[in-house]
């Protein structure tokens, strides 16, 4: 991902009419010459169904990474391949996800408040080719 991209991201309906589902939390994963690198909590869809993502929105939360663990989040964003991962994770995964992080962190993390609605939808990745300045992503509901 390089300095001024931006993804948008869209729920449609099977018919390719925005869906209008709120509170859906989605990561992106990152990758060097293929190889998993990162992820990152990008946001919640609004109440249109719709998250928008910037360069400096991702770059923010690797930075606060980079603070506390320096040598696994040192590779830049704009090092990264140019395919990312859109996921939408299932209610178990997110449920797992915040016992580990009260079991290592003895809260649970910020994103469980308020609880995603995830379970409104069917967990997924999408691969993004991030080759334009501005991706549109669809992402299906169901």
């Amino acid at each position: 991902m390089n300095q001024g991209q931006t993804i948008r991201i869209q729920f449609s309906a099977k018919d390719g009419k925005p869906l209008r589902i709120s509170n859906i939390l989605l990561l992106i994963q990152f990758f060097t010459g293929g190889n998993y690198l990162y992820e990152f909590e990008i946001g919640r869809t609004d109440v249109s169904g719709r998250l928008t993502v910037s360069y400096g929105d991702v770059e923010k939360r690797r930075s606060a990474c980079a603070a506390e663990f320096p040598k696994d989040y040192s590779t830049k964003l704009e090092e990264c391949d140019p395919a990312v991962k859109i996921v939408v994770p299932s209610e178990r995964e997110l449920a797992s996800r915040m016992r580990k992080a009260t079991e290592d962190y003895g809260r649970p993390p910020d994103w469980a408040a308020p609880w995603p609605s995830n379970a409104r939808t069917k967990a997924q990745e999408k691969d993004v080719d991030l080759a334009e300045k501005t991706v549109e992503v669809h992402l299906s509901a169901i």
